[in-house]
Order: structure tokens, then sequence, then C-alpha cells
């Protein structure tokens, strides 16, 4: 059957409004689907990169920071018990003894307290006692732990009058109850180089 020009331009129009139909909704609108996407991925990664950017140029105060604490952690190392917790808390038990003896401080229960991270490589270990001596003799058990060379806290401290007791000297007994902590350091401390200083040294050494 042959089609008049008026039927074959009707099909040749309708054809080509087919194709610019299927092609848009095949190819355009899929790779507009796709621009946007790849848009939205760079504007991410572009803000990750500014990011990164600030982190890197910010690691050297980074590093100086860790150097500094570390650095401060190794001045308090003398200070802080070693070995693991329980040794620990049985040195600070000696310690608090022997600070008892030494000021005429009576010891009547004493016993650790479980120890606690505090984070950064410090555990907090602890000692809760209860004691009886005159005023004189807990002023100087507190000053003994204050000048021991080790960081210790003090914490609960209670004083109350023991019963009316009173000791050959009419003095009055009270009873003590408080709780010492100790800091235990389990993170490795870096050895300071001094060769610097002992050259500094050798050089004013008269020869």
């Amino acid at each position: 059957m042959k089609l008049a020009p008026r039927d074959r331009r009707a099909v040749l129009l309708g054809t080509i409004g087919l194709l610019v139909i299927v092609g848009y909704a095949g190819v355009v609108r899929p790779l507009r689907r796709a621009a946007a996407q790849l848009a939205g991925r760079r504007d991410v990664a572009a803000r990750y990169l500014e990011r990164y950017r600030g982190i890197v140029a910010a690691a050297p105060a980074y590093l100086a920071a860790a150097d500094s604490a570390q650095l401060r952690l190794g001045r308090l190392t003398p200070e802080t018990f070693d070995g693991d917790p329980p040794r620990a808390s049985n040195r600070l038990l000696e310690l608090l003894d022997d600070a008892a003896v030494g000021n005429d401080v009576r010891i009547l229960r004493a016993g650790p307290v479980p120890a606690d991270s505090l984070g950064e490589g410090v555990l907090r270990i602890g000692a809760s006692l209860e004691c009886e001596s005159d005023l004189a003799g807990l002023l100087g058990f507190l000053r003994t732990l204050e000048t021991a060379g080790k960081l210790l806290h003090v914490s609960g401290l209670e004083v109350s009058v023991a019963g009316g007791q009173r000791r050959e000297s009419e003095v009055e007994v009270l009873r003590t109850a408080l709780t010492v902590y100790g800091f235990v350091s389990t993170a490795p401390v870096p050895v300071q180089d001094d060769s610097e200083g002992k050259s500094e040294d050798d050089a004013e050494t008269p020869g």
C-alpha cells in the first residue's frame, strides 16, 4: 500500500519524535543524573581534601604536644609507683605504715582500694585507713605523706574524738579515717638525651 506524501510526513515526524523521547529517557537523563552524582562526589572529595590538608598542616603541632606530654610524664615518673597494681598497692601500704610508725600513729584498719585507670597509661591505686593519734601525730603523719617523694592524694579525711580516750599526758586521742591515693605509670617514658648538657659541663670543667 502506497502512502500519500502527507501520511509519509506524519509517519516520519512521529518516528523522529519517538526517537527523541526514547533518546532523552534512555541517554540524556541517565547522563545528567550521572553528572550530578559526579559533581556531588567531587564536592565531598574536595571537603575531605581540605580537611586532610588541615590535619597535615597541624601534624607538627600534634607531634610537639605529644612529645611535651611524654616529657611531663617522664618528670612525674619518679613520683609514681612502679610495678603492677598489687605490688604498687603493697608499696603504698608500706609507705603509710612507715609514716604512721614515725609519728606515733596507731593504724586500726588498712586495706587497698581497687585500682582504676585514668587514661594515658596512668593507674590510680589507693588505701583506706582508720587510725588513732593525738593532733600532733596526725599533723606529722600528713606532713610525712606530703614530703614522701611520691605523688599522693588524700581524700575523705574525717577526724573525731576517740570516745573520750586520753593518753598518759592527758592529750585527747583522735580517730581519723582517710583514703590515700597513689599513681602508677604504665606508659613507656622516653629517655632524654642529655649529651648536650654533658658537653657543656665538660666545656666548663677546667683542664
